[in-house]
């Protein structure tokens, strides 16, 4: 037996003699000669990296954080949980139903009254309270129309109705902009909601002209369900208003407390933004259904420099 046959006895690999210019002699472990064909491959087919926007692109999607960005951090951070997985199929109301309802600035976000640590009883809202009066947690109001998807969200002084009627008269002047002639107000069964509902539906007869009908409509407290058109105000301005604090505070390189003046401004900028900017299925905004044309104001970014 030749050499070439005892290595080929041993399942070794000889190249055929047409291409032995591609052929490699490697020495093997115990010191044999071993044959190696050069391999081809397939090109590799890698993923393309996302793209990204130019500087300018980042700077003008910084003013406003809308529409939602894959690849802005702040936006992903802020809203990359809370986008619309699908179409919600509602009923038409003859009537428009606007909805109330309470949540919280924390040191974590905005948070509703379950997601709070603080049980939801007496010594919770105790404890809840004297949160509040050292500024841990500010307490806030959203009102949302279901027709036309307007949300509107304050920072309050307090919880109901109060002596200077400052968060009914809130409340009033967000009613007024919507414009409703007939309007039905929606909200939980809790005493100090039903009470600050009480004394909106009293200026509100009295101050808006040519108010038709205004009814009230309670559903049960703290139930998420009856009241899920107002909490889906909640989770779209929670998102937009932590991407816009996540922008300032990397930009002016300081954490923005929950009691600070800013905080209430940002809220008020966030719904402004979702009002203005956000269009629906319809291709309109919210701003557009209720005044019958787009937004006109220049917005312009959130405690940005104006010369």
């Amino acid at each position: 037996m030749n050499t070439d046959e005892g290595h080929r006895s041993k399942g070794e690999l000889v190249a055929p003699a047409e291409e032995e210019d591609v052929v490699e002699d490697t020495e093997s472990k115990d010191g044999e000669l071993v044959e190696i064909q050069d391999e081809d491959v397939e090109p590799l087919k890698v993923a393309p990296s996302p793209i990204q926007p130019s500087q300018a692109d980042i700077e003008e999607h910084r003013l406003t954080h809308v529409p939602y960005r894959s690849w802005c951090p702040e936006c992903v951070e802020g809203r990359g949980l809370g986008e619309q997985r699908g179409r919600h199929a509602g009923r038409a109301h003859e009537i428009p139903v606007v909805g109330i309802d309470y949540f919280y600035i924390t040191e974590h976000g905005l948070q509703t009254r379950s997601e709070l640590t603080f049980a939801e009883d007496g010594e919770g809202d105790k404890l809840l309270t004297d949160a509040r009066r050292k500024g841990d947690i500010v307490k806030c109001l959203v009102i949302r129309c279901f027709e036309s998807k307007n949300v509107f969200a304050h920072v309050v002084p307090c919880k109901g109705d109060d002596e200077d009627k400052i968060v009914a008269n809130l409340v009033v002047v967000d009613f007024s902009w919507l414009g409703h002639v007939r309007l039905i107000f929606d909200s939980d069964q809790g005493n100090a909601l039903v009470a600050l509902v009480m004394r909106t539906v009293g200026i509100l007869r009295f101050k808006v002209a040519g108010l038709e009908s205004l009814t009230t409509e309670q559903s049960q407290t703290h139930d998420s369900h009856a009241n899920g058109a107002t909490a889906v105000g909640i989770r779209s301005v929670r998102g937009l208003f932590r991407s816009l604090k996540l922008c300032l505070q990397r930009r002016i390189g300081k954490a923005l407390p929950a009691q600070h003046p800013l905080t209430s401004w940002l809220l008020d900028h966030t719904c402004l933004l979702l009002n203005a900017q956000v269009r629906g299925e319809d291709g309109r905004t919210p701003w557009a259904r209720i005044r019958g044309r787009a937004s006109g104001p220049r917005l312009i970014g959130f405690a940005g420099q104006v010369l």
